[in-house]
């Protein structure tokens, strides 16, 4: 019995991925979409330890309540976005808005959202090595006091600068997904959404049909299959933001988010503080827009090192920050991950033999 057991687990563990991939592999359509542009996004990243969390919130109500007290009055200010116009296009506004010399003032909003994420990858895990990210996100907004409504989903694909040091910017393409929710369907609350909507165990399942042959497109630019790209981790994520606009319009976010997750009954969190260029705005702006916007970003992570010396710079991204997580207190964390549907087909299997095998020999006797 032993060695047939050994045979199994060696069976399973090293049988191919294309017998263990799902053979479902749907309807790619030839139509294309341009839906899915590229954007870049910039940030700064900081890792908060549990101790610091509500300390480095308070610091942040408290600091950007009048905004202008570190940017300076917008009115002597070189860096001003002017007023977007329906008439005009994204691009055309974000570019031309930035270098105008009066205007209203830099203002503030807080917010707190929340966000699901499923993060996707191959077996082998080649997106968390490339420091990439692959996942399907559900966003919920605080609508009133207390409750948390549906804003928006998506499928994104994250992935670094072609320069292994420039890790402060980071490429990016978003998608449509499907939709399962039929028109009469009240708003559901986040704990409701977890059980109507399951993310689907292959991504590309979940992105809108005509804009799924682009999507695999682009995925392939993390150089692997994106046929084989399955869940592997949930996120939940309360983003505690601060946003800082210009006549209406968002240019710079300072985000708080605690992070959880739980694996095979094993919880993990960690929590960071982001300081972000408006995606937008950064891709759309020119090399000199750029570095004016990155010198106002710079001015203020320089306000957060000084009240908070002890924080350290950790530009990893989030997929990557849970699973380190995660090793702290599952040895072989990402061997388990990686085999983890042939490890559950060999309990499957251990089982049936375990209990099937007492059976037949007292049949035979």
């Amino acid at each position: 019995m032993k060695n047939i057991f050994l045979l199994l687990w060696i069976t399973v563990l090293f049988v191919p991925d294309s017998c263990a991939q799902d053979t479902d592999s749907g309807s790619i359509p030839k139509k294309t979409s341009w839906y899915n542009r590229l954007r870049f996004d910039s940030e700064f990243r900081f890792a908060v330890p549990p101790e610091k969390e509500s300390a480095v919130w308070n610091y942040l109500l408290i600091r950007y309540k009048n905004p202008e007290i570190l940017l300076g009055t917008s009115k002597n200010s070189s860096l001003i976005l002017s007023q977007p116009s329906p008439e005009r296009d994204t691009k055309e506004v974000f570019r031309g808005a930035i270098l105008k010399n009066q205007g209203s003032p830099y203002l503030s909003r807080f917010a707190e959202e929340l966000f699901l994420d499923t993060y996707y990858d191959t077996r082998n895990l080649h997106v968390l090595d490339a420091k990439a990210g692959v996942r399907y996100r559900r966003r919920f907004y605080e609508k009133e006091p207390g409750k948390m409504s549906p804003d928006k989903e998506l499928v994104q694909i994250k992935f670094n600068s072609e320069n292994p040091s420039d890790t402060l910017v980071r490429g990016e393409f978003k998608f449509p997904v499907k939709s399962k929710k039929k028109k009469n369907d009240s708003a559901p609350q986040p704990e409701e959404e977890k059980k109507q909507r399951e993310p689907d165990e292959y991504v590309y399942k979940m992105v809108k049909k005509k804009e799924q042959k682009d999507f695999l497109e682009k995925a392939t630019l993390l150089k692997t299959d994106p046929m084989k790209l399955r869940r592997k981790l949930d996120l939940e994520q309360l983003r505690k933001r601060v946003y800082i606009l210009r006549n209406d319009t968002t240019f710079i976010t300072l985000t708080l988010d605690l992070v959880n997750s739980k694996k095979w009954g094993i919880k993990a969190h960690f929590a960071e503080v982001e300081f972000e260029i408006n995606e937008k705005v950064f891709t759309v702006s020119d090399t000199n827009t750029r570095n004016r916007l990155w010198n106002m970003l710079k001015l203020l992570e320089d306000d957060l090192v000084k009240t908070f010396p002890d924080l350290v710079q950790d530009q990893l991204p989030k997929y990557n920050k849970m699973a380190n997580q995660f090793e702290k207190k599952i040895p072989a964390f990402r061997f388990w991950l990686r085999n983890e549907k042939r490890i559950i087909l060999i309990l499957v299997c251990l089982v049936i033999f375990g209990v099937g095998a007492p059976l037949i020999r007292k049949k035979i006797r």
